[in-house]
């Protein structure tokens, strides 16, 4: 099963495939809200297409996605 981060504020990605940025589909997971309020996916049904989403990975560096629909 896939467990979202306990951090409300924070996503993070299934280690059973791609790390974001390498190839192949990567699945990140997060929460919408929680008890306190919004949480790091609130505003995901705000995304269009051309904007983008920037992935913070652990190892200091940056991937940028970009919304296709």
């Amino acid at each position: 099963s896939l467990v979202p981060p306990d951090d409300f504020a924070e996503a993070g990605w299934f280690t059973g495939g791609a790390v974001p940025g390498a190839p192949g589909p990567a699945v990140i997971a997060g929460h919408v809200d929680s008890f306190e309020g919004p949480a790091v996916f609130f505003r995901l049904a705000d995304l269009q297409a051309g904007d983008r989403v920037l992935v913070d990975r652990a190892d200091g560096t940056t991937v940028v996605f970009t919304v296709t629909s």
